[in-house]
């Protein structure tokens, strides 16, 4: 049993292509204006290529990707992990294995192991899985430039692309895959990536470390390497870390922006600045997701929404995907559609998706349930469950520390499961420690289970899993799992971490409880055969869900 999605952030200089999903959508009336904050429309030179917007139903408790017209109905269905927009009649999905491009009849078009970018003119970059190389693919399919590249940039509208096939080399082709020009840079810009409108980013290193900076395709240094992180924006702009900040805690250190001339346009005020899409980019503060301009300004008369995500054109629409919720809006920020935080356990149960930021780099997505019998008792339950996501987080615990919690429900009979997962990443740290924790419920009486209520009083539970365990972990040891080390079991406490299944007690362990955190959470499932001696089949417990 899976009992956690690890979610690692590498601060490496590394160029990471990202399949970013969205959410389902309805319609709903406007937001208040404590919720969004907008002036008057703008026009936006942005390619209006589809009617189809990405938008996610939960599936069995899953969110699962299709696409959606104005009416919000869905025009292909939600079956895919995960989607992009569609750009030039086509889109790119996946199942969580592979990706592919489709139609916009929901026709496959395409598939690949490798990931597969948005077309651009006609054609697309996708990567070979095995030797991590790129390529380019047709509207029809066809690899028309074998993946051969270290780097491969879309094509532009004259037909032509900057690919590598070395870190210090670029190279201008065609659409045939032949040689237009070849761009000489000297020995000093090394490590070339991020390569945009006639500029790329380079290392340099030294001493002190790896800095980066940005070079013209003539050679000419625009920003020099000083910097410890920088973003090509595209149209001439760029996004440039405060060198005060430390390389560790990148994520959490504002970006001035920077023009072609390498004028700072700026202080070192955004956050989370994505590529401009005709004159705007996303962009965001401690608080709020908004659009800048060209000149590095907040546009005034487009949406500026509470929360921090990206807000992107597409269609004639522009998505907002903020704090893990999606929406859609006209320019003049009138909400068209929003996505639906909620998703049913049982005929008439629903559990509901809220949000609490402790602060920028911490948000917690924690549930809610409506629909039981008992007022009182879905209070209840709906108290202990805030206060096991968010009263937890004291203020002094999470100072530093980057935050993302989210959860799944089940429910068998009576027995609700939540399982909370996250990770939680301290500033500085060589890596962050991850989140799994089960806690369960009676819908019935609203009793929140320890592990004490599935036995008998005084029958040394505790003293008879801990000989099970101590077994199972030896046998773990001997069968090859030498990242578990055996002596560190010390026994089991009442406060042990466990899951209720239909057929087993699992006990789990966090990483370095028992074995090496590489090793991540190790479970045993100890069948309730092995228990039936001292278990309690007439208590609450067991009845909830072996009625």
């Amino acid at each position: 049993m899976k009992l956690q999605k690890l979610k690692i952030v590498f601060l490496l200089l590394v160029i990471v292509v990202t399949l970013v999903g969205c959410g389902k959508v309805k319609e709903t009336p406007p937001p208040t204006s404590s919720e969004l904050e907008t002036e008057s429309t703008t026009e936006n030179q942005v390619e209006s290529d589809s009617n189809l917007y990405l938008a996610y139903r939960f599936v069995d408790e899953q969110k699962k990707y299709g696409y959606i017209d104005h009416k919000g109905d869905f025009v292909i269905e939600p079956t895919f992990n995960y989607g992009n927009d569609f750009s030039e009649g086509f889109a790119v999905v996946s199942d969580g294995s592979n990706y592919e491009v489709i139609d916009k009849n929901g026709q496959s078009i395409f598939k690949n192991e490798g990931i597969i970018e948005p077309f651009k003119n006609g054609l697309a970059v996708f990567t070979d899985q095995s030797t991590y190389k790129y390529g380019y693919i047709d509207t029809s399919g066809n690899v028309v430039i074998k993946p051969t590249y270290l780097m491969a940039t879309a094509f532009n509208a004259d037909g032509n692309a900057v690919v590598s096939s070395s870190a210090d080399a670029l190279t201008v082709i065609n659409k045939k895959g032949d040689l237009v020009n070849e761009i000489a840079l000297s020995a000093d810009y090394t490590g070339l990536y991020d390569v945009k409108d006639g500029f790329a980013i380079f290392i340099k290193s030294s001493q002190d470390g790896s800095k980066l900076g940005v070079v013209s395709f003539d050679g000419q240094t625009i920003i020099p390497a000083v910097y410890n992180g920088i973003s090509n924006l595209g149209n001439g702009n760029f996004a440039v870390k405060d060198p005060t900040g430390e390389f560790y805690d990148l994520l959490d250190t504002p970006s001035a922006i920077f023009d072609k001339t390498g004028t700072k346009l700026t202080d070192y005020i955004y956050y989370d600045v994505k590529p401009y899409q005709g004159d705007f980019a996303s962009a965001s503060d401690a608080t709020h997701t908004f659009f800048i301009g060209l000149d590095g300004a907040i546009a005034p008369n487009l949406p500026k929404i509470k929360g921090l995500g990206t807000l992107t054109f597409t269609g004639d629409l522009i998505k907002s995907d903020i704090d893990g919720a999606l929406s859609y809006m006209t320019e003049d920020g009138t909400l068209a559609w929003q996505a639906d935080q909620t998703y049913k356990i049982s005929d008439t149960i629903i559990v509901k998706q809220n949000k609490e930021r402790l602060h920028r780099t911490a948000l917690i997505i924690y549930p809610s349930i409506d629909g039981l019998t008992n007022d009182q008792v879905e209070a209840a339950i709906n108290a202990t469950l805030k206060s096991l996501f968010i009263d937890i987080r004291t203020k002094d615990a999470i100072v530093g520390l980057s935050i993302d919690d989210q959860f799944d429900a089940t429910l068998n009979g009576d027995l609700l499961t939540i399982h909370k997962s996250g990770y939680d990443y301290p500033t500085g740290a060589a890596h962050g420690m991850p989140i799994s924790d089960y806690y369960q419920f009676d819908i019935q009486t609203g009793t929140f289970y320890k592990l004490k209520d599935l036995f008998e009083k005084n029958s040394g539970y505790l003293e008879k899993l801990d000989i099970i365990l101590t077994d199972a972990i030896q046998k773990s040891y001997d069968s090859g799992n030498t990242m578990v080390f055996p002596e560190s079991f010390k026994g089991l406490t009442e406060e042990a971490n466990f899951i209720i299944t239909e057929t087993a007690l699992i006990i789990y362990f966090y990483p370095y409880d028992i074995a090496a955190y590489a090793a991540g959470f190790q479970e045993y499932s100890i069948p309730y055969e092995d228990l039936m001696d001292i278990i309690d089949i007439e208590g609450t417990l067991w009845k909830s869900f072996k009625q």
